[in-house]
């Protein structure tokens, strides 16, 4: 998945970020992060998934939902 300007845009605006990594046994991990009013990055949800492709649609599913609140 690569994300464009305008994802990152969205992301920023929500104070939103995510990301998804490899682990060492296998599986992949998809974090959504929520930017504090300290100004930092606190996990919001995490997800352990056996492919990226999961992590990503997990997150795509979190994020359809937050556009329908918004």
């Amino acid at each position: 998945m690569i994300m464009t300007e305008e994802d990152i845009e969205f992301l920023l605006k929500n104070k939103k970020w995510i990301s998804v990594y490899p682990t060492r046994d296998g599986v992949w991990k998809a974090y959504i992060y929520n930017k504090s009013k300290k100004n930092t990055w606190i996990i919001e949800s995490s997800i352990k998934r056996k492919s990226p492709k999961e992590c990503y649609d997990w997150i795509e599913n979190k994020f359809l939902k937050l556009s329908e609140i918004n």
